[in-house]
């Protein structure tokens, strides 16, 4: 077991290898309790200003100093108190100031007690007490497996504060029309924070980069990326970076069949640990901290970002025609495709190296020599699946179907009922008799789906043929 803590008045390092000892760690100012514990093996007391962490006869702990660790999770310089506008509308967390904090104060107007608004401290909500489960499986837990709190405002003057730190924002009900506030906050420091066609590219350059908040934040009406300062710090054109951004939600929008701009901005936060997988989908997507050059610089998005927009596909994708488990990691990959090629000018076949043609040629071979079985029917062969009917006749028939599935609302929740029903729309929409590619690639096209079709024209050019005749 490796578990990294924080020592807070010194420097030391103890050696990993130390065995059969036990080691407190103290933590100032610190007096509220941890909710969460790091470890079953792990018993966490807080008493007061201290933090006493005892280990196991046999554990081995890493202590790395709180200077490395404060990079992400602590930040004590404080600032004159600070008056600050936001403006609240409709149900989106509106970013106050872009603050980051151990301790603050904060003074309300009396308007907003009792509308429902909360103060977030941090971004990082991405919950790892399910990597406690398995010890063998885990490499260390880096951070605590929830670093973040929320504070509803009851009164006009509140203390916020956490033991971890963080950016600060307000959770703005839906409805909300509280109109502007002016929120006074104490006790908290700037964080380079960029907004799209407010912040000047000279303003971020001279001061809004160098603000010594740990964390930093680009953000416009569709897509907001959080990540650490030191990484923003590298950016000296975020009007570009931002307008590239902006131009790929346009395009994740437009295949998605939704409203541009977004409803509320997609969001993409840097983590030092996540969850699952390199990247994973939901609000908001996270990512490693190792990827924040990969969202930030825009030479390495401009020569193609497929991760990326697979998680933002990912948050596209409908239950209603994704055929779940089968294409939950295929379909959201037609968003990296329409991204590469309409918005970055990288075609699919250069995009990622599974779409080359000879690996597309490959994973139909495969499939078909297993027996075109569903059960094998996922990622690339199942995307294979979607990207010959595009091939053939274009995105169109995707973005009008999926704006058509938006309006049903009486989908069964059954992979058959849902293939089948793919299949008479899709074949509908373009007006071709699609059954007999949908049986090479082993759908369970039932018989009526097959005789309603059948006064559809015979697509010809069905590219399973080869493929099938060949085996």
């Amino acid at each position: 077991m490796n578990l990294r803590c924080v020592l807070n008045d010194s420097d030391d390092v103890l050696d990993d290898d130390v065995t059969n000892q036990e080691y407190v760690v103290v933590v100032k100012n610190c007096n509220e309790k941890l909710q969460h514990i790091p470890d079953p093996e792990i018993d966490v007391i807080i008493e007061k200003s201290q933090i006493q962490l005892m280990v196991d006869t046999g554990a081995r702990i890493t202590i790395v100093s709180q200077e490395k660790y404060r990079r992400f999770w602590s930040q004590k310089i404080l600032l004159p108190p600070d008056i600050l506008t936001v403006a609240f509308e409709g149900s989106k967390i509106q970013l106050l100031g872009s603050r980051s904090l151990q301790k603050a104060s904060m003074v309300f107007p009396q308007s907003a007690i009792g509308a429902q608004l909360k103060v977030q401290i941090g971004c990082h909500t991405d919950n790892l007490s399910g990597k406690e489960d398995d010890l063998s499986k885990r490499q260390q837990l880096f951070r605590p497996p929830t670093v973040t709190k929320v504070y509803q405002v009851k009164s006009e003057k509140m203390t916020i504060s956490t033991l971890w730190g963080g950016l600060i924002y307000m959770l703005v009900p839906g409805r909300c029309q509280l109109g502007l506030l002016s929120i006074t906050v104490t006790g908290a420091v700037r964080a380079p924070f960029y907004k799209h066609g407010e912040t000047t590219d000279s303003d971020w350059l001279e001061s809004v980069r160098h603000y010594p908040a740990p964390w930093a934040e680009f953000a416009t009406e569709n897509i907001i990326l959080t990540v650490p300062a030191e990484c923003a710090l590298a950016v000296e054109k975020p009007s570009s970076l931002m307008s590239l951004w902006d131009r790929m939600m346009a395009a994740v929008a437009e295949l998605a069949a939704i409203p541009f701009p977004f409803w509320r901005p997609e969001r993409i936060v840097a983590d030092v640990q996540i969850s699952g997988g390199w990247m994973h989908a939901g609000y908001p997507i996270m990512a490693h901290t190792d990827s924040s050059k990969e969202l930030t610089n825009f030479d390495l998005i401009s020569g193609g970002i497929w991760g990326p927009i697979h998680e933002l596909g990912h948050n596209q994708q409908c239950w209603g025609w994704n055929i779940s488990p089968n294409t939950t990691e295929a379909t959201c990959n037609l968003w990296s495709v329409y991204v590469s090629e309409k918005v970055l000018g990288i075609q699919r076949s250069r995009a990622h190296g599974d779409l080359h043609p000879e690996c597309r040629e490959k994973h139909i071979k495969n499939y078909l020599e297993k027996g075109a079985r569903l059960e094998d029917w996922t990622l690339w062969a199942a995307l294979e699946t979607y990207l010959q009917l595009q091939e053939a006749f274009g995105w169109a028939p995707f973005i009008q179907l999926f704006s058509d599935y938006q309006k049903m609302t009486d989908i069964k929740d059954e992979n058959t009922y849902k293939m089948n029903l793919w299949a008479e729309k899709f074949s509908n929409q373009v007006k071709k008799n699609l059954a007999p590619f949908f049986k090479m690639w082993g759908w369970p096209i039932k018989d009526s789906v097959s005789a309603k079709l059948s006064s559809l024209p015979e697509w010809e050019e069905n590219p399973m043929k080869k493929f099938v005749e060949s085996q």
